[in-house]
């Protein structure tokens, strides 16, 4: 982050300050700037991801309450199973009082209680859960229903009554690719994007809208879970892009055949070349290769 003078931005742009004051300044009283958004000023130019172009959240309508990790998997419409590894720092254990402790482990009454087990499983066979945790019936409702008129939710016919739950909505359904899902991220993460499509004013790649998000002052898709999630959709895309340049070099497949064009357009085996790692991922920070 670089210290800029807001008040003598005037003297210094000229036109730029003069042609589009709300363009540079999104925040009262707010003078930092990153380095990126810096470079274009200084040479009087808008910033690509400046808000005025599309780069924001939707606002948090009043009320809504936080949604947990778990809660925001019940409501999502893409499942994101996905792992972290490795703990930094030290471990450290906060006392708690017994009288406090034993009021929150005691069952509640059934008229009492509005919390709910919930088990996100990758199949219902699998004993494990990917993630297990209490979850809100009342917040999870509530969220459901402002969801439901949301874009993204009506345009995939989301329209359920509220009494009617799916154990397993997902079950024997095709995992999609993020490569080719241009709406993963706003389907996987409702508690950020709130239903609500990405749109930007200017052509703007998905790389473009992830850096924004992590570099916003509002830190709601700087998640652990969501910024993981973003780094492999980046991951994917540039393997993706590999395949392709390879193909266009004159790449052949296993058995020494040429690629043709029309297996560039399929999707399945543009998909299955990439596991099968004939992208040459030599970029990659993950594989061998690199």
């Amino acid at each position: 982050m670089r210290r800029v003078n807001v008040e003598r931005l005037g003297e210094d742009m000229g036109p730029a300050v003069s042609e589009h004051p709300e363009k540079l300044v999104t925040e009262p009283d707010r003078q930092d700037l990153c380095a990126t958004c810096h470079g274009y000023i200084v040479k009087m130019q808008v910033p690509p991801t400046a808000v005025v172009n599309g780069f924001r959240y939707p606002p948090l309508p009043p009320g809504l309450r936080p949604l947990t990790e778990v809660e925001e998997h019940v409501l999502a419409l893409r499942l994101p199973f996905q792992q972290i590894y490795g703990v930094r720092g030290s471990v450290i254990n906060v006392p708690t009082e017994p009288d406090q402790t034993v009021r929150t482990v005691i069952p509640l009454l059934p008229e009492e209680d509005q919390l709910c087990v919930v088990n996100i499983k990758r199949k219902l066979m699998h004993k494990r859960a990917y993630a297990r945790s209490f979850v809100d019936r009342t917040k999870v409702l509530e969220r459901g229903r402002y969801l439901q008129s949301s874009p993204l939710y009506r345009e995939h016919g989301v329209s359920r009554p509220g009494d009617e739950v799916d154990v397993a909505p997902g079950e024997n359904s095709t995992p999609v690719s993020v490569v080719w899902d241009r709406k993963a991220e706003e389907l996987s993460f409702p508690g950020v994007y709130l239903g609500q499509p990405r749109t930007f004013t200017r052509p703007a790649t998905r790389y473009q809208a992830m850096r924004s998000e992590v570099r916003r002052t509002e830190r709601r898709g700087a998640a652990p879970q969501c910024v993981l999630y973003k780094y492999n959709v980046h991951v994917r895309d540039q393997a993706s892009g590999h395949i392709r340049h390879k193909f266009k070099r004159g790449a052949k497949d296993v058995l020494g055949r040429n690629i043709t064009r029309e297996q560039l357009l399929d999707k399945e085996f543009v998909s299955s070349s990439q596991k099968k790692g004939l992208a040459m991922p030599c970029l990659l920070p993950n594989p061998a290769e690199y």
